[in-house]
């Protein structure tokens, strides 16, 4: 399996494979200097980007954000799941502040209209909602599309290979894999006793929409771990259409609030900032602040 990640992971042996040629020309054995590590860290980079920064940014090329962001924090996930986030703010609010099932379909000045007839009055307003649903509710039209992924859940008995909750990325340059996350390794409570959740990502358009795409992932995920993919529970595959706004440069400065719609209208969301839970969080956060200013 270590030969197979590293493998995958495609900078390990393109750097021995350069260090090998150089001294059976005669070369001097720099070791890891001058072009040899330029081109290990170019690879190792490129890697990154296309899998981890592609994966939180639904970029396949990962090119809009700055890695450091990565390495500023842990790479945390609920234990009884991402629901949970929604729940303790809603929990910090009261039961009486939200309305659930309660679609609105238009935003004025100072009113909102939901879709059973209601209207409800407010000073201010805070649209926090995919662009898609911004455009419809606000009637206006913005020249941002959206992007999609899909991500593929499996159940098996098998244990990966190593004790570490490790995000495996495809090195390969081909194939409709990402990259591989094992939730369950990071919270048990995300599988029965025995049992490992996988959870395969796919970026790239080309395959995204495929209807053999199952197929063609359990294909890939076979060269790298063998005959044993056969025997993983196909569970369920999640297409999400618009996972998040296209982030192609230039990107927002995600400190810089947009643009008030009106007097009383605000929004704030990824899609004019950076994508990313916390620069979603960030960007209500600052937004609840400015209100508290005004009113």
């Amino acid at each position: 399996m270590g030969e197979t990640v590293f493998n995958h992971l495609e900078s390990a042996d393109h750097v021995d494979a350069e260090i090998g040629a150089r001294i059976s020309a005669g070369e001097p054995d720099r070791g890891l200097t001058g072009n040899v590590t330029y081109e290990f860290r170019t690879a190792g980079k490129r890697l990154f980007q296309r899998g981890v920064v592609a994966h939180v940014t639904v970029d396949e090329n990962g090119g809009t954000s700055d890695p450091r962001v990565f390495a500023t924090g842990d790479a945390t996930l609920p234990s009884k799941g991402m629901e949970e986030i929604p729940r303790q703010i809603a929990d910090s609010l009261g039961p009486d502040k939200i309305q659930f099932q309660s679609k609105a379909i238009k935003v004025s000045d100072g009113s909102v209209t939901l879709e059973d007839g209601r209207i409800i009055l407010g000073k201010q307003i805070v649209v926090a909602t995919p662009e898609p649903v911004l455009q419809d509710l606000l009637d206006i039209k913005t020249v941002n599309r959206s992007v999609g992924e899909s991500c593929l859940y499996y159940s098996t008995d098998w244990v990966p290979p190593f004790k570490e909750p490790f995000l495996l990325l495809n090195g390969d340059g081909y194939g409709p894999v990402n990259n591989i996350a094992f939730p369950s390794m990071i919270a048990k409570e995300y599988a029965p006793a025995g049992k490992t959740l996988i959870a395969v990502v796919v970026v790239d358009d080309q395959f995204i929409k495929r209807t053999d795409l199952e197929g063609e992932v359990r294909s890939q995920c076979r060269e790298w771990f063998g005959d044993i993919v056969n025997k993983w529970e196909h569970l369920r595959t999640y297409q999400i259409e618009h996972a998040l706004p296209d982030q192609s440069p230039p990107t927002q400065n995600p400190y810089l609030l947009p643009k008030p719609i009106s007097e009383n209208i605000r929004i704030c969301g990824e899609y004019q900032s950076l994508p990313g839970l916390q620069w979603a969080l960030m960007s209500g956060h600052m937004t609840g602040k400015n209100i508290t200013k005004t009113v």
